[in-house]
């Protein structure tokens, strides 16, 4: 007995459709371009057939146009619309878990010109409609999103993405590939604000090589083939007369007494999903309720690799496929289940407690220090070792400031913009620096690394970005860190289990009334570690920015870059009289304000940019400049009130020189971590270079330890008791206390 479970790859035909075809071939098989009779009775069977899918799609004839299958649909809409509407814009939009007939498309149409957004998906393979929302933008053309996915059953919800598209801009397409989803639910394009939509014959029991578009009749589309101008000069070639036909008799076959049969299907993937779920070291993939394509089920099996299940399966007369059947056979990595964070080997899930570009990295302004040259080492290492009190850890710094150069390169290389001229980078100084060795993009030097590296990211089929996800607690066996347990952006509680398990959750500047970091940077995972018994190191090593712009709104305190100094800004009284070196390090600046303003009897200090020409005030900081305008200060024309806030954190969670903590398979990187090359005070702009020297450090050593690490050490322990999360509120203002609390501790100890 043979158990076919491949219906989502191909099905077979149904006789009707055999016979209708059969009968076409044999007996009407004229050209219906012809226009003697034969040819006049193989056109009738082209009419009918769109009149079937115009009526069951209830759309106009006009509007349907065959093809020789899915991936001819999909390119032809892509392609098609972006290049008829190209003046309109150039920006195209689709998901990181589309098939490879349109991510394939799209990187061809980047190679074209056109900016492709990737949005990102959750656990469960749906689109963010946040992330949807954000990425429409004025030159915004065309949005391509599947309607069921081929891989895991995901169901997108189409409507809503039709509502935003014409909210935001009606004159945006949204294409929907529905090759999955047609035969299995009722599809309205008009209802549904879609305009364009594929259909694939061989997914309905119908032949291969057939498919349709819907085009709505406002859509702006070229054609890609050329030649005899058939189908309204839309698509030519000789028309399919009995594919076409034969596609018709299998959608109405479909959809006769469709909710019964939708019913039935349910029923046997419950039965499935039961039974699987009750087999060692598997993992049902997605969701597997009514919210879930009816036809399709995925499961993950631990430590098997997917060809050898296939082929033993295949030997009990059980067919199945590895991943989406409808690329080529060669083995690969699943680009939907990489979006989708399953443990499997190499893939990367990235989490964040809010969006995704709200993190302090976004906020740095000045910009990276990077080694000029051999003769500027020892000053570089100098400057670093001064500023930092010389508590610094010797060999961090040396091994920092070697990597400079490189990681320089490599940002170079990613596409990171830093200023040049004719003669090649630009570099500036800040307070602290003997020289000028400060790489910058405008003021937001940090922006322009950390959004470039993310879309570098997003375009890595085997990296996930869940936004609004929190993690609550590491899981912490025998051998070591199993993974983290995460509130999820609905609410719900996951245990994330991984290999190896990165912490980059930046400092605790949400702790403090008065800081420059964003709100909801508490110190999480310093709190978690405290809890678990992990080494720290200097978790009072907290530094304060000498120049934030002063203002009586609450939130965040917008920093004023010392970069702004290093180009000759200087601090005045409140008589605007020059009081101490701006060029010091911040702690020693900060002192010296704080000793003003209590001489003064001010909550802030002046700092005055007139020895700045104003032409480079407006080019090198234009975000300052428009800041310090909407709190109503001219900074070319007059000071500024500016006043110290905490801004940076140098102690953290005790790491060696690969970023490793003392938990096994436990890394720790960037703000949380304590490396030592800051030593007790930061030299400006060494955190963006100190945190990419580092990471890299790890991501290497965890690439060696990856081959000795299985799933066993991972999965080895007791379940994870999620009743004790059940206060999160209470348990998150514990982490807080436990954080404050050995700040004081590590103080007094001091």
């Amino acid at each position: 007995m043979e158990a076919y479970l491949d219906n989502s790859a191909t099905t077979r035909c149904l006789e009707e459709v055999t016979d209708k075809m059969v009968h076409i071939m044999r007996e009407d098989y004229g050209n219906p371009s012809s226009m003697h009779m034969r040819g006049v009775e193989a056109e009738k069977y082209i009419k009918e057939a769109k009149a079937f899918f115009a009526s069951n799609l209830k759309v106009n004839e006009k509007e349907i146009y065959f093809t020789s299958g899915g991936t001819e649909s999909n390119n032809l809409a892509l392609i098609g619309c972006a290049m008829a509407n190209r003046r309109a814009g150039n920006h195209l939009i689709t998901t990181s878990v589309e098939h490879a007939s349109v991510l394939n498309t799209m990187k061809y149409l980047e190679e074209q010109g056109f900016r492709v957004t990737y949005l990102p998906v959750d656990e469960d393979g749906r689109v963010s409609l946040d992330a949807l929302k954000e990425a429409i933008c004025e030159e915004t053309i065309l949005v391509s999103c599947m309607y069921v996915n081929n891989e895991v059953g995901a169901v997108q919800p189409i409507e809503e993405i039709g509502k935003i598209i014409r909210e935001k801009n009606p004159a945006i397409l949204f294409h929907v590939d529905a090759i999955q989803a047609y035969g299995k639910y009722h599809i309205y394009p008009n209802r549904q604000g879609i305009d364009l939509l594929s259909v694939s014959g061989h997914k309905i029991h119908g032949p291969k090589g057939v498919g349709l578009l819907y085009v709505n009749k406002r859509v702006k589309i070229r054609p890609i083939l050329f030649g005899g101008g058939q189908q309204n000069g839309m698509r030519s070639g000789t028309e399919n007369v009995p594919g076409d036909a034969g596609m018709a008799v299998a959608a109405k076959c479909c959809y006769e007494n469709l909710d019964e049969k939708i019913d039935r299907l349910y029923a046997l993937k419950d039965h499935f999903v039961e039974g699987v779920k009750k087999l060692p070291d598997t993992r049902v993939n997605g969701r597997t309720g009514r919210d879930s394509a009816p036809q399709i089920v995925s499961v993950s099996f631990a430590g098997v690799r997917s060809e050898v299940l296939l082929h033993a399966l295949e030997d009990k007369g059980i067919y199945v496929s590895a991943g989406s059947a409808c690329s080529s056979n060669k083995p690969a990595v699943s680009h939907t289940l990489s979006s989708m964070h399953l443990p499997k080997e190499l893939q990367i899930c990235m989490i964040t407690k809010d969006e995704v570009d709200r993190s302090d990295s976004f906020l740095a302004q000045g910009g990276m220090c990077m080694l000029r040259d051999e003769e500027d080492y020892d000053g570089y290492f100098e400057d670093t070792m001064r500023a930092g009190h010389y508590e610094n850890d010797p060999k961090s710094v040396e091994i920092m400031i070697r990597s400079s150069r490189q990681i320089a390169k490599e940002l170079l290389g990613y596409g990171v913009d830093f200023e040049r001229d004719d003669n090649g980078l630009v570099f500036t100084r800040e307070g602290g620096h003997g020289r000028p060795r400060i790489l910058f993009h405008e003021d937001i030097t940090g922006k322009e690394i950390t959004s470039t590296l993310l879309e570098r990211a997003r375009e890595r089929s085997n990296i996930t970005i869940l936004e609004h996800t929190t993690m609550i607690d590491i899981i912490e066996n025998e051998s070591g860190c199993a993974g983290i347990v995460a509130k999820m952006s609905d609410g719900t509680l996951r245990e994330l289990y991984a290999k190896f398990t990165v912490l980059a959750s930046g400092g605790l500047g949400g702790l403090y009334q008065h800081s420059t970091n964003f709100r909801h940077i508490t110190g999480d995972a310093l709190a978690i570690a405290l809890c678990h018994g992990i080494e720290m190191e200097h978790i009072d090593y907290i530094q304060i920015h000498p120049t934030t712009l002063y203002s009586e709104k609450p939130g965040r305190r917008f920093l004023i870059s010392e970069s702004v100094r290093g180009e000759g800004a200087i601090l005045l009284d409140k008589n605007k009289q020059r009081f101490c070196d701006e060029l010091q390090p911040r702690d020693v600046v900060t002192a010296e304000i704080h000793k003003q303003m209590k001489k003064d009897g001010t909550p802030f200090v002046w700092l005055s940019m007139e020895k700045i020409p104003e032409e480079e005030i407006r080019s090198h900081f234009p975000n300052i400049m428009q800041q310090c305008l909407e709190e109503g200060y001219d900074p070319t024309k007059e000071c500024i009130p500016v006043v110290p806030a905490q801004h940076y954190f140098m102690g953290g969670i005790r790491v060696d020189h690969e970023s490793k903590t003392s938990m096994n398979r436990l890394y720790a990187v960037g703000e949380t971590s304590c490396n030592g090359v800051h030593g007790k005070n930061r030299l400006a702009s060494n955190s963006l270079l100190e945190s990419m020297v580092f990471a890299e450090r790890a991501a290497v050593q965890i690439k060696e330890l990856l081959p000795d690490t299985d799933w066993e050490q991972i999965m080895d322990g007791s379940p994870v008791d999620e009743a004790k999360y059940k206060d999160l509120k209470g348990l998150q203002q514990h982490y807080k206390d436990v954080v404050l609390q050995e700040i004081e501790a590590e103080k007094k100890r001091h």
